[in-house]
């Protein structure tokens, strides 16, 4: 019984803390301001008719199409004008994925406007539409080649603020580098300054 009595005084204030981080969180959410932070995902990519001539890339069991899972990392920076405008650039690496004997290595630059909708103070739901400028980097064995290009994306999910400074966000984005096509969904930490 000692132990638990000694162990009570110490949970009331961390719980004490997280319920004011709460309350205060709730009366500036919204507001105005930067914000960056980055998270992680697993994306699904997928590319029809991969394997043919025009890519001059040959799988290695005579597929034509080419889909992975891999885990993806994303970083961003942005601005909320007020509760429902924003805009935010991001960079996304989505690392090497291989099909059939064959790897895309792909990252990419971006740009988008984010429409938020508050459901309560500290918790909305948000879209984003904006052009990723990517490159990326074909190979097969001994054969290889790269592509830059941009294309539009779009994305939506929804942001829970914890503190005035740190909100925590899910997501999925749908990318597409030319012919390549990548399902993002993705956690992420934000922090506003």
């Amino acid at each position: 019984m000692r132990a638990r009595a000694r162990r009570m005084p110490r949970i009331v204030p961390i719980l004490l803390g997280c319920l004011a981080l709460g309350v205060s969180g709730t009366v500036l959410a919204g507001q105005p301001g930067l914000f960056f932070g980055g998270g992680m995902g697993y994306y699904r990519i997928r590319q029809d008719n991969f394997f043919n001539s025009t890519s001059g890339l040959t799988g290695s069991s005579g597929e034509h199409d080419f889909s992975d899972e891999h885990t993806a990392y994303r970083a961003f920076l942005g601005v909320d004008f007020n509760r429902y405008l924003g805009i935010q650039g991001s960079y996304a690496s989505f690392g090497k994925a291989s099909s059939g004997g064959g790897d895309i290595d792909s990252h990419g630059k971006g740009i988008a406007a984010v429409l938020s909708l508050p459901l309560t103070d500290s918790f909305s739901v948000y879209g984003k539409y904006g052009r990723l400028y990517w490159h990326k980097h074909y190979a097969n064995g001994a054969t290889s080649r790269s592509d830059d290009g941009s294309d539009p994306f779009y994305g939506a999910g929804a942001r829970f603020l914890i503190s005035p400074a740190l909100a925590f966000r899910l997501g999925y984005d749908r990318y597409s580098l030319n012919r390549t096509h990548i399902d993002l969904p993705a956690a992420s930490v934000e922090l506003h300054f």
